[in-house]
């Protein structure tokens, strides 16, 4: 494990959360741009993924189907059991979920990592922000066949490749089929930029002094991500760009022994997943529970905010022991895969 890879998964994670406090920022003015920054931890996210199936692959060579089969077991057991969940309560009270309808194909759809357009017209899951997990899932797809490419260097390049050729073709066809215009955006590009990352890796200093100047470029870069997603548009998502700088400079740390080691955050980081499936279920209660109290002052949002935070991670923690790790266990187990030997995951 990249202990600092494994804090900036903790960081992503937390951005992600005040993206769903929307309805509380919405009252802060001015200040709904902070939601707008805050979804880089999607970038973020996708730039390590991107990093760690290249870092993972190279160091164990699993096989192509082997590899996909432990992506499938690390990511689909804990979001198949909260997608479930939303689907009972679209059953049993749907006056909770506005949009998300109980539809058994839409259900099949979001078990399978599969796009499609919901009747409010957005293309979400079940469990919404799986969105971002289709995505995941189709480049683990991609890079499991470019597994079969022994040689590591041509692997990333023809994986790359295959996401600039994708964006490409997006960018040419106007799309009407949902998953082919959904799966050609741009934002795969910075999957790519991962897989540049983790080639950067190989030659990185093991310096105190490059440390040093590394942890100087991160303090640049995640201002200049948070302030790239406000510039950013869909034809071009830049804020790519300084989180690929920010995971180089991560890395350049650690290499020079400058480790992030406080422990809530490793803590966090290693909850990154079950905080980013679960915080949702967290934030929706605690506003809809704080709309009893209209109008908020700044204040009094800024606290629900903290509330919501602090409700999510502590609930994060007790299902990342309690729920992630066991069936992820078992999914493996059942699927008679060994576990890797780093096992940092995507999200």
């Amino acid at each position: 494990m990249i202990q600092n890879i494994q804090v900036l998964r903790g960081l992503a994670a937390l951005l992600v959360v005040i993206v769903h406090c929307e309805a509380i920022i919405k009252s802060f003015g001015n200040f709904h741009y902070i939601g707008i920054a805050a979804s880089t931890g999607v970038d973020l996210f996708f730039v390590i993924s991107g990093f760690i199936m290249v870092y993972t692959s190279d160091r164990n060579g699993p096989t192509p189907l082997g590899f996909f089969a432990n992506r499938v077991a690390r990511v689909a057991p804990l979001y198949w059991l909260l997608t479930i969940a939303i689907f009972a309560i679209a059953v049993l009270q749907p006056q909770l979920l506005g949009a998300t309808k109980a539809s058994l194909l839409n259900l099949v759809n979001s078990l399978a990592f599969w796009p499609y357009l919901r009747d409010d017209g957005k293309v979400a899951p079940l469990l919404f922000l799986g969105w971002t997990l289709n995505y995941e899932m189709m480049f683990y797809a991609v890079f499991a066949l470019c597994l079969f490419i022994k040689n590591l260097n041509l692997r990333v390049l023809v994986a790359i490749g295959v996401l600039v050729s994708m964006t490409v073709l997006g960018q040419a066809i106007a799309f009407e089929n949902v998953p082919a215009l959904f799966f050609t955006r741009p934002v795969i590009l910075e999957f790519a930029l991962g897989m540049i990352v983790a080639r950067i890796y190989a030659i990185l200093p093991h310096s105190k002094r490059a440390a040093v100047i590394a942890l100087c470029l991160a303090i640049i870069a995640l201002p200049a991500m948070l302030l790239a997603a406000v510039l950013s548009s869909s034809m071009l998502p830049i804020a790519g760009i300084p989180a690929a700088v920010l995971v180089v400079a991560a890395l350049i740390m650690d290499r020079g022994g400058l480790s992030l080691s406080w422990r809530p955050l490793v803590a966090i980081g290693d909850a990154s997943y079950s905080l980013y499936l679960t915080h949702p279920f967290v934030a929706q209660v605690v506003i809809k529970l704080s709309n009893k109290l209209q109008p908020l002052s700044l204040l009094l949002s800024l606290l629900v905010i903290l509330v919501i935070y602090a409700i999510s991670i502590t609930l994060a923690l007790l299902v990342y022991r309690t729920l992630e790790i066991p069936m992820t266990r078992v999914a493996r187990r059942l699927l008679h895969l060994s576990r890797p030997k780093n096992p940092a995951g995507a999200l």
